[in-house]
């Protein structure tokens, strides 16, 4: 059988178990539970932007771009996003941020109760592993994004019912989230569907991926903003030891996935075709190694 359509099969298996399974049911009401949340009415949060308005529009832009360019550390994304509705760019950030544990939550049995079980036996009598394997990562990718969008669509709507902002510019700049919210999920999925797949019971699955995601969380962020934070407040610097642990800290924002969003929002080509390189390198090594092991398994 053709790779392409083994891979297909489980992936479209792999959409049917995540959408119509107790736990998949779940997790789309969670998460549409949680677009429902963020669009509310938040007084606190509405009276800080009617008070910042009543600054004038351009200091109100200059400000938004301050904030902006502080939370990604980019002075050029932080003008780009000063463009977008508040509100958009709020919920893309927290559903950013939520995305480790939607993806840890979704797919951390994709194979393991598949050996617990014994049906991975199944699949392996139709398609190759690799195919199987490739299948489970697409199919985790699929399914949390199709979550994340339902999520980013009842925010539109919402956003559009109350005309909080244009309709178009809502819509345009939407998508323009969501599709940056893609490769972020699908590193987290690449990462998930390896350490996943270690595993012939799903609770271990679970645990050792969230504490996977924990580590890259600390070494990818927590350290290299304590870094930030310490060399602002050193006034002159050695310029070659600068430069080394620069270089030390980029290197390990590529441990974390979440900081691809700063990268695919930035207004420079180059810049987004890193964050893009980024994450084909995630699926990439954690696809052709997860098969490798996956291969020679004892299923």
């Amino acid at each position: 059988m053709n790779p392409v359509v083994e891979v297909w099969l489980i992936v479209a298996r792999e959409l049917r178990k995540n959408m119509r399974s107790v736990k998949g049911l779940v997790m789309l009401g969670l998460s549409i539970l949680g677009a429902v949340a963020s669009v509310l009415r938040q007084p606190r949060f509405e009276e800080v932007l009617k008070n910042a308005e009543g600054m004038g529009s351009e200091a109100f832009h200059d400000a938004k771009v301050q904030v902006l360019a502080g939370m990604y550390r980019d002075q050029k994304v932080g003008e780009r996003l000063a463009d977008a509705p508040a509100r958009l760019v709020i919920f893309f950030f927290v559903a950013i941020w939520l995305t480790p544990l939607l993806v840890a939550v979704v797919g951390f049995d994709g194979i393991s109760s598949d050996l617990q079980y014994r049906t991975v036996r199944y699949w392996t009598i139709r398609t190759r592993r690799a195919s199987y394997y490739v299948g489970k990562f697409l199919g985790l990718w699929a399914g949390v994004a199709a979550m994340t969008f339902a999520m980013h669509l009842i925010v539109w709507t919402v956003m559009i019912v109350r005309a909080e902002a244009p309709a178009s510019e809502t819509v345009n700049w939407g998508i323009r989230f969501w599709l940056t919210s893609l490769p972020v999920t699908g590193a987290w999925c690449a990462v998930a569907t390896l350490v996943g797949s270690l595993f012939k019971t799903p609770i271990m699955g679970l645990l050792i991926t969230s504490a996977v995601f924990f580590v890259m969380f600390f070494v990818g962020f927590v350290i290299p903003n304590a870094y930030a934070s310490a060399v602002d407040q050193v006034s002159a610097p050695k310029p070659s030891v600068a430069d080394q642990a620069s270089n030390v800290v980029v290197a390990l924002r590529f441990l974390y996935p979440n900081s691809l969003d700063a990268w695919l929002l930035s207004p420079e080509p180059l810049r987004v075709l890193e964050g893009l390189g980024v994450f084909l390198a995630y699926a990439a090594a954690t696809c052709f190694g997860g098969s490798l092991i996956f291969a020679r398994r004892d299923v």
